[in-house]
């Protein structure tokens, strides 16, 4: 087979119809294409032309294609000629596709839902399809390899599923860990043809791990692929970071046997054909994964899972004297512009030079949990309002956004000038707005001048929490010598001292709108004039000042009356347009995220963010405190404003990690030889990695180890043979007088939990015991009058002092307490409960043995009234929260507040001496 092309001159006009012709010794004809006609070439037989294929100028559906169907018979050492041209001259016409040896596509099933590589497909709505015209009978046929479906019969019997009159086809019982299914249906004419149809690949959805929410949730991550192990810290090579992401191809997950901070000497980006790929950063020992100089992500990728990454840009490219007259790259930090089926969750970014995320073009992606901070303001960032980009322009930006559609909820934005967030949709070719978008649960700190602006066909803005800093501006910037003071009659984008001229800013809209004050939220609407509107649904967020007043409340009616004013004019009415013609009462999709009130969204955020496995690195938790406290630290070196840095350096620089290696993994199955002998698996082979025997087929054993690590639920089966320990200075100051054998209490915190060390008191309180029976009674449950409760006052102190502390955020303190002589007879019937914001909760526990004594074991991230209570007849399963001796508990749950983040991979414990060691 041979092709060439000759070479035309475009043009930029498109949508001129199509003709297609075949020359060949042997024609035998054309099916009739609605809109086209069919003629053998006039006094040329071997010719056989097809005319009148209609070309829409943009398509987002194969049925809505031209299509021409020819049919020739192909002889040996006759050569075959299609020609395939635009009709108008002046026209271009668009060839999508070009099959030889396929089936009259208007003779075989249309609308086949799952399309052809859905690895994503809903299960529960079976196979469904519509008819061809003139079908009478369908067969059906189903299997796992392609082979076998495309040349099976109505004899193959495990494949053909049988004949039906109906289109559709139930679908059970699939398995989640089969690279792909394939189907394929026949159609039986009225004419008794029977003409074969497409066979189609496919694969049912799962969640990408226990907590992916979103519309990237599915992602598939290189499930069932191999192994790729990243083996050092250089940029580039064999075994480094690079290798796995940019050479390595098909479905992998990457593991870290080794941790520290990779110096990139150029940004790394997973290719369109790189993809089905999970970033596993939670396998990284010591202090984890750090990326500085350049950022990580993927550009056209499809199925990435990035997990538990940090990336901290800075401005190293921009003092590179070896790039000759390169410019200065505006770089963001983890991003995924045009990839789609996507999600990067429990990342941390800071440092950027662009914005901190961009998913421009994205489709399906989720964005959850991350920790965004820090952009560089008067940095390397190139001026844009420069023809050759010379100069540089102020760009601490938080994220430009887009996606069809885009999740973005429970993460933390903190000190950024502008674009927290920038709805970056675009249009299409015809001029019909894109971008859909669900912004849910964030929050918000020390923004300066814009916050949410920019715009997309629709928006969902919901139950956000917005925290006014140091910096944060309340009027307009008055001080001709400020950097971004604007003058009414000249409102630069950027302020008129750092790029004179320009068209009002979203910014200069907003205050206009609102009265003189900075709104938390403009769309533009129809900046474009075009046919159409950009539209949003505001509801439920909340903006409060440096303190915690509030001074936006979480009404529909207020959220919109801090909304910055529209651009553009009403298409149809030819007015300007108004907040009316953009505004939604009701969401327009679901977002498939567990919403909580803006106030819980704070508290949950605040503790479970960023890249906090194995732990978070003290600049994440410097920015969790700033924000919780409403303070900064730093200021620019240039601007100096209040949080807002103009380089790495203004904050301390680069971090430095050591090089840490990981523990063994014999088999290279990307679990480590510990790991496999707790859970019964054989670190000596490989291949129980892709089997499902921890998880009755839902995770691979991998992905589960993988989900244990990153805190997605507690495994309590786990242990390790790393000697890598360091003593945390915790000591037992006090144990309840029933609580006999008090040696074997034990108490385990990761070596960050607390910054100093620490007594822990634990004893029996009438008072606690009073406040778990309020909280039961108001609960609405019902223990049995007899109910044994053993209640626990639990405090921890500064060492040698009577000032009380919590643990750091994010993290957890384990206790194994032994079980009081009265609630021993029904031991295995214990639970530990807690009272929190007047809420009860039941917390996972386990019943175990120290020195032979029973203890239950429960984890503990913010001290409060506790208790044991014997649970007979199991009346507290039902309780919000309730996660007692369940597999999956103790995990990264948005919506419960602090997270444990698998405590029982983080501890260990020693009847001589309380220690805690750091996991690798």
């Amino acid at each position: 087979y041979h092709s060439s092309w000759d070479e035309v001159a475009a043009t930029s006009k498109i949508g001129s119809k199509m003709s297609v012709s075949i020359q060949t010794s042997n024609p035998v004809g054309a099916s009739s294409i609605p809109g086209a006609s069919s003629t053998p070439a006039p006094g040329v037989s071997s010719i056989m032309s097809v005319s009148g294929i209609a070309c829409p100028n943009f398509i987002s559906d194969d049925n809505n294609c031209g299509i021409a169907y020819l049919t020739f018979n192909v002889e040996n050492g006759n050569d075959v000629f299609v020609t395939i041209k635009a009709e108008e001259a002046d026209r271009n016409a668009v060839l999508s596709a070009f099959v030889i040896d396929a089936p009259d596509p208007e003779k075989t099933i249309k609308n086949a839902q799952p399309v052809d590589g859905d690895m994503h497909y809903d299960e529960s709505l079976g196979l469904t399809w519509q008819a061809a015209s003139g079908a009478v009978s369908h067969d059906v046929y189903l299997g796992t390899d392609f082979d076998s479906v495309n040349t099976a019969t109505t004899a193959s019997a495990d494949i053909f599923k049988g004949n039906q009159k109906t289109t559709t086809y139930a679908l059970k019982n699939l398995s989640y860990t089969v690279p792909a299914y394939w189907w394929r249906v026949d159609e039986h004419l009225a004419s008794g043809e029977v003409v074969k149809g497409e066979t189609i690949a496919f694969r049912p959805r799962r969640l990408a791990f226990p907590t992916a929410e979103g519309y990237g949730r599915f992602a598939t991550g290189g499930r069932g692929g191999r192994i790729v192990e990243v083996t050092n810290l250089n940029d580039s090579g064999e075994g480094s970071l690079r290798q796995a992401l940019e050479v390595e191809k098909g479905p992998r997950t990457v593991i870290f046997r080794v941790g520290g901070v990779i110096a990139l000497d150029k940004r790394i980006s997973i290719p369109g054909d790189g993809g089905d790929v999970y970033v596993a950063g939670q396998t990284a020992p010591g202090d984890g994964i750090t990326i500085i100089h350049y950022p990580i992500g993927a550009y056209g990728a499809k199925d990435v899972i990035i997990r538990d990454i940090r990336c901290r840009v800075g401005d190293y490219s921009g003092k590179r004297t070896d790039l000759g007259n390169k410019k200065p790259e505006a770089m963001d930090g983890i991003g995924m512009a045009n990839c789609y089926n996507s999600i990067v969750d429990h990342c941390s970014i800071s440092w950027t030079t662009d914005e901190g995320v961009s998913t421009r073009g994205a489709r399906s992606i989720t964005y959850q949990h991350n920790l965004i901070a820090e952009g560089l303001n008067a940095s390397i960032h190139y001026n844009d309002q420069t023809k050759d980009h010379s100069g540089y322009q102020r760009h601490a930006y938080g994220a430009s956004i887009s996606g069809n559609k885009g999740s973005f909820h429970h993460n933390l934005l903190t000190n950024f000038t502008a674009r927290t967030w920038s709805m970056a949709g675009s249009a299409d070719k015809n001029n019909k707005y894109l971008g859909f978008i669900d912004i849910t649960n964030n929050v918000v700190y020390n923004f300066y001048n814009r916050m949410t602006d920019g715009g997309c066909k629709q928006v969902n803005f919901v139950n956000n929490y917005y925290k006014m800093g140091p910096v944060s501006l309340r009027q307009l910037p008055t001080d001709p010598s400020d950097p971004f003071y604007w003058p009414q009659n000249d409102p630069g984008d950027q302020g008129v001292n750092n790029n004179p001229g320009g068209v009002k800013s979203s910014m200069w809209y907003t205050w206009e709108q609102t009265g003189n004050k900075l709104g938390f939220f403009q769309i533009d609407g129809n900046e474009m004039c075009y046919p159409d509107m950009q539209m949003a649904y505001l509801n439920g967020n909340k903006e409060v000042d440096i303190n915690g007043k509030t001074i936006m409340g979480t009404s529909m009616e207020e959220n919109w009356a801090n909304v910055g004013k529209p651009k553009g004019i009403n298409y149809y009415t030819g007015n300007p347009t108004t907040l009316a013609d953009l505004r939604s009462n009701t969401p327009f999709f679901p977002s498939y995220v567990k919403t909580e009130t803006a106030d819980q969204a704070y508290s949950s955020v605040l503790s479970n963010v960023g890249a906090n496995k194995p732990k978070l690195d003290k600049y994440d938790l410097r920015y969790i405190s700033e924000v919780k406290n409403g303070t900064y630290t730093y200021e620019g070196s240039v601007d100096h404003l209040k949080g807002i840095i103009d380089s790495q350096d203004d904050a301390g620089g680069y971090p430095v990690y050591p090089e840490v290696k990981a523990p063994a993994d014999s088999d290279g199955d990307g679990i480590i030889d510990s790991w496999e002998k707790s859970h019964n698996l054989n670190p000596n082979d490989a291949s129980d990695a892709n089997k499902c025997t921890l998880t009755s087929g839902l995770y691979t054993n991998l992905e589960y180890y993988l989900n244990v690590l990153a805190g997605d639920y507690d495994d309590h089966n786990d242990s390790d043979d790393s000697d890598d320990y360091s003593t945390s200075a915790i000591s037992v100051s006090q144990t309840p007088a029933s609580i006999n054998n008090s040696d074997s209490i034990k108490i385990a915190a990761s070596e960050n939990a607390f910054t100093k060390p620490v007594d822990v008191s634990i004893k029996e309180d009438a008072a606690v015991k009073q406040t778990i029976l309020d909280a039961i009674k108001t609960n609405g449950v019902k223990l049995p009058a007899d109910a044994a409760i053993f209640p626990l006052e639990i405090n921890v102190f500064v060492k040698g002092t009577e000032t009380k502390i919590q643990p750091m955020q994010g993290e957890s303190v384990k206790f194994t307490i032994p079980i009081p002589t009265e609630l021993l007879p029904d031991k295995e019937k214990v639970v530990v409960v807690r009272v929190i914001n007047g809420k009860l909760e039941v917390l996972p526990t386990k019943l175990v043995q120290e020195n032979s004594v029973y203890c239950v074991e429960f984890s503990a991230d913010h001290f409060s009234p506790y208790a044991l209570v014997v649970d007979k007849n199991n009346v507290l399963a039902g309780v919000a929260g309730s996660a007692a001796s369940s597999a999956g508990t103790g995990k990264r749950n948005p919506g419960t507040g602090a997270s444990e983040r698998s405590v029982s991979l983080n501890m260990l414990y020693l009847p001589a001496e309380i220690k805690a060691k750091r996991k690798y």
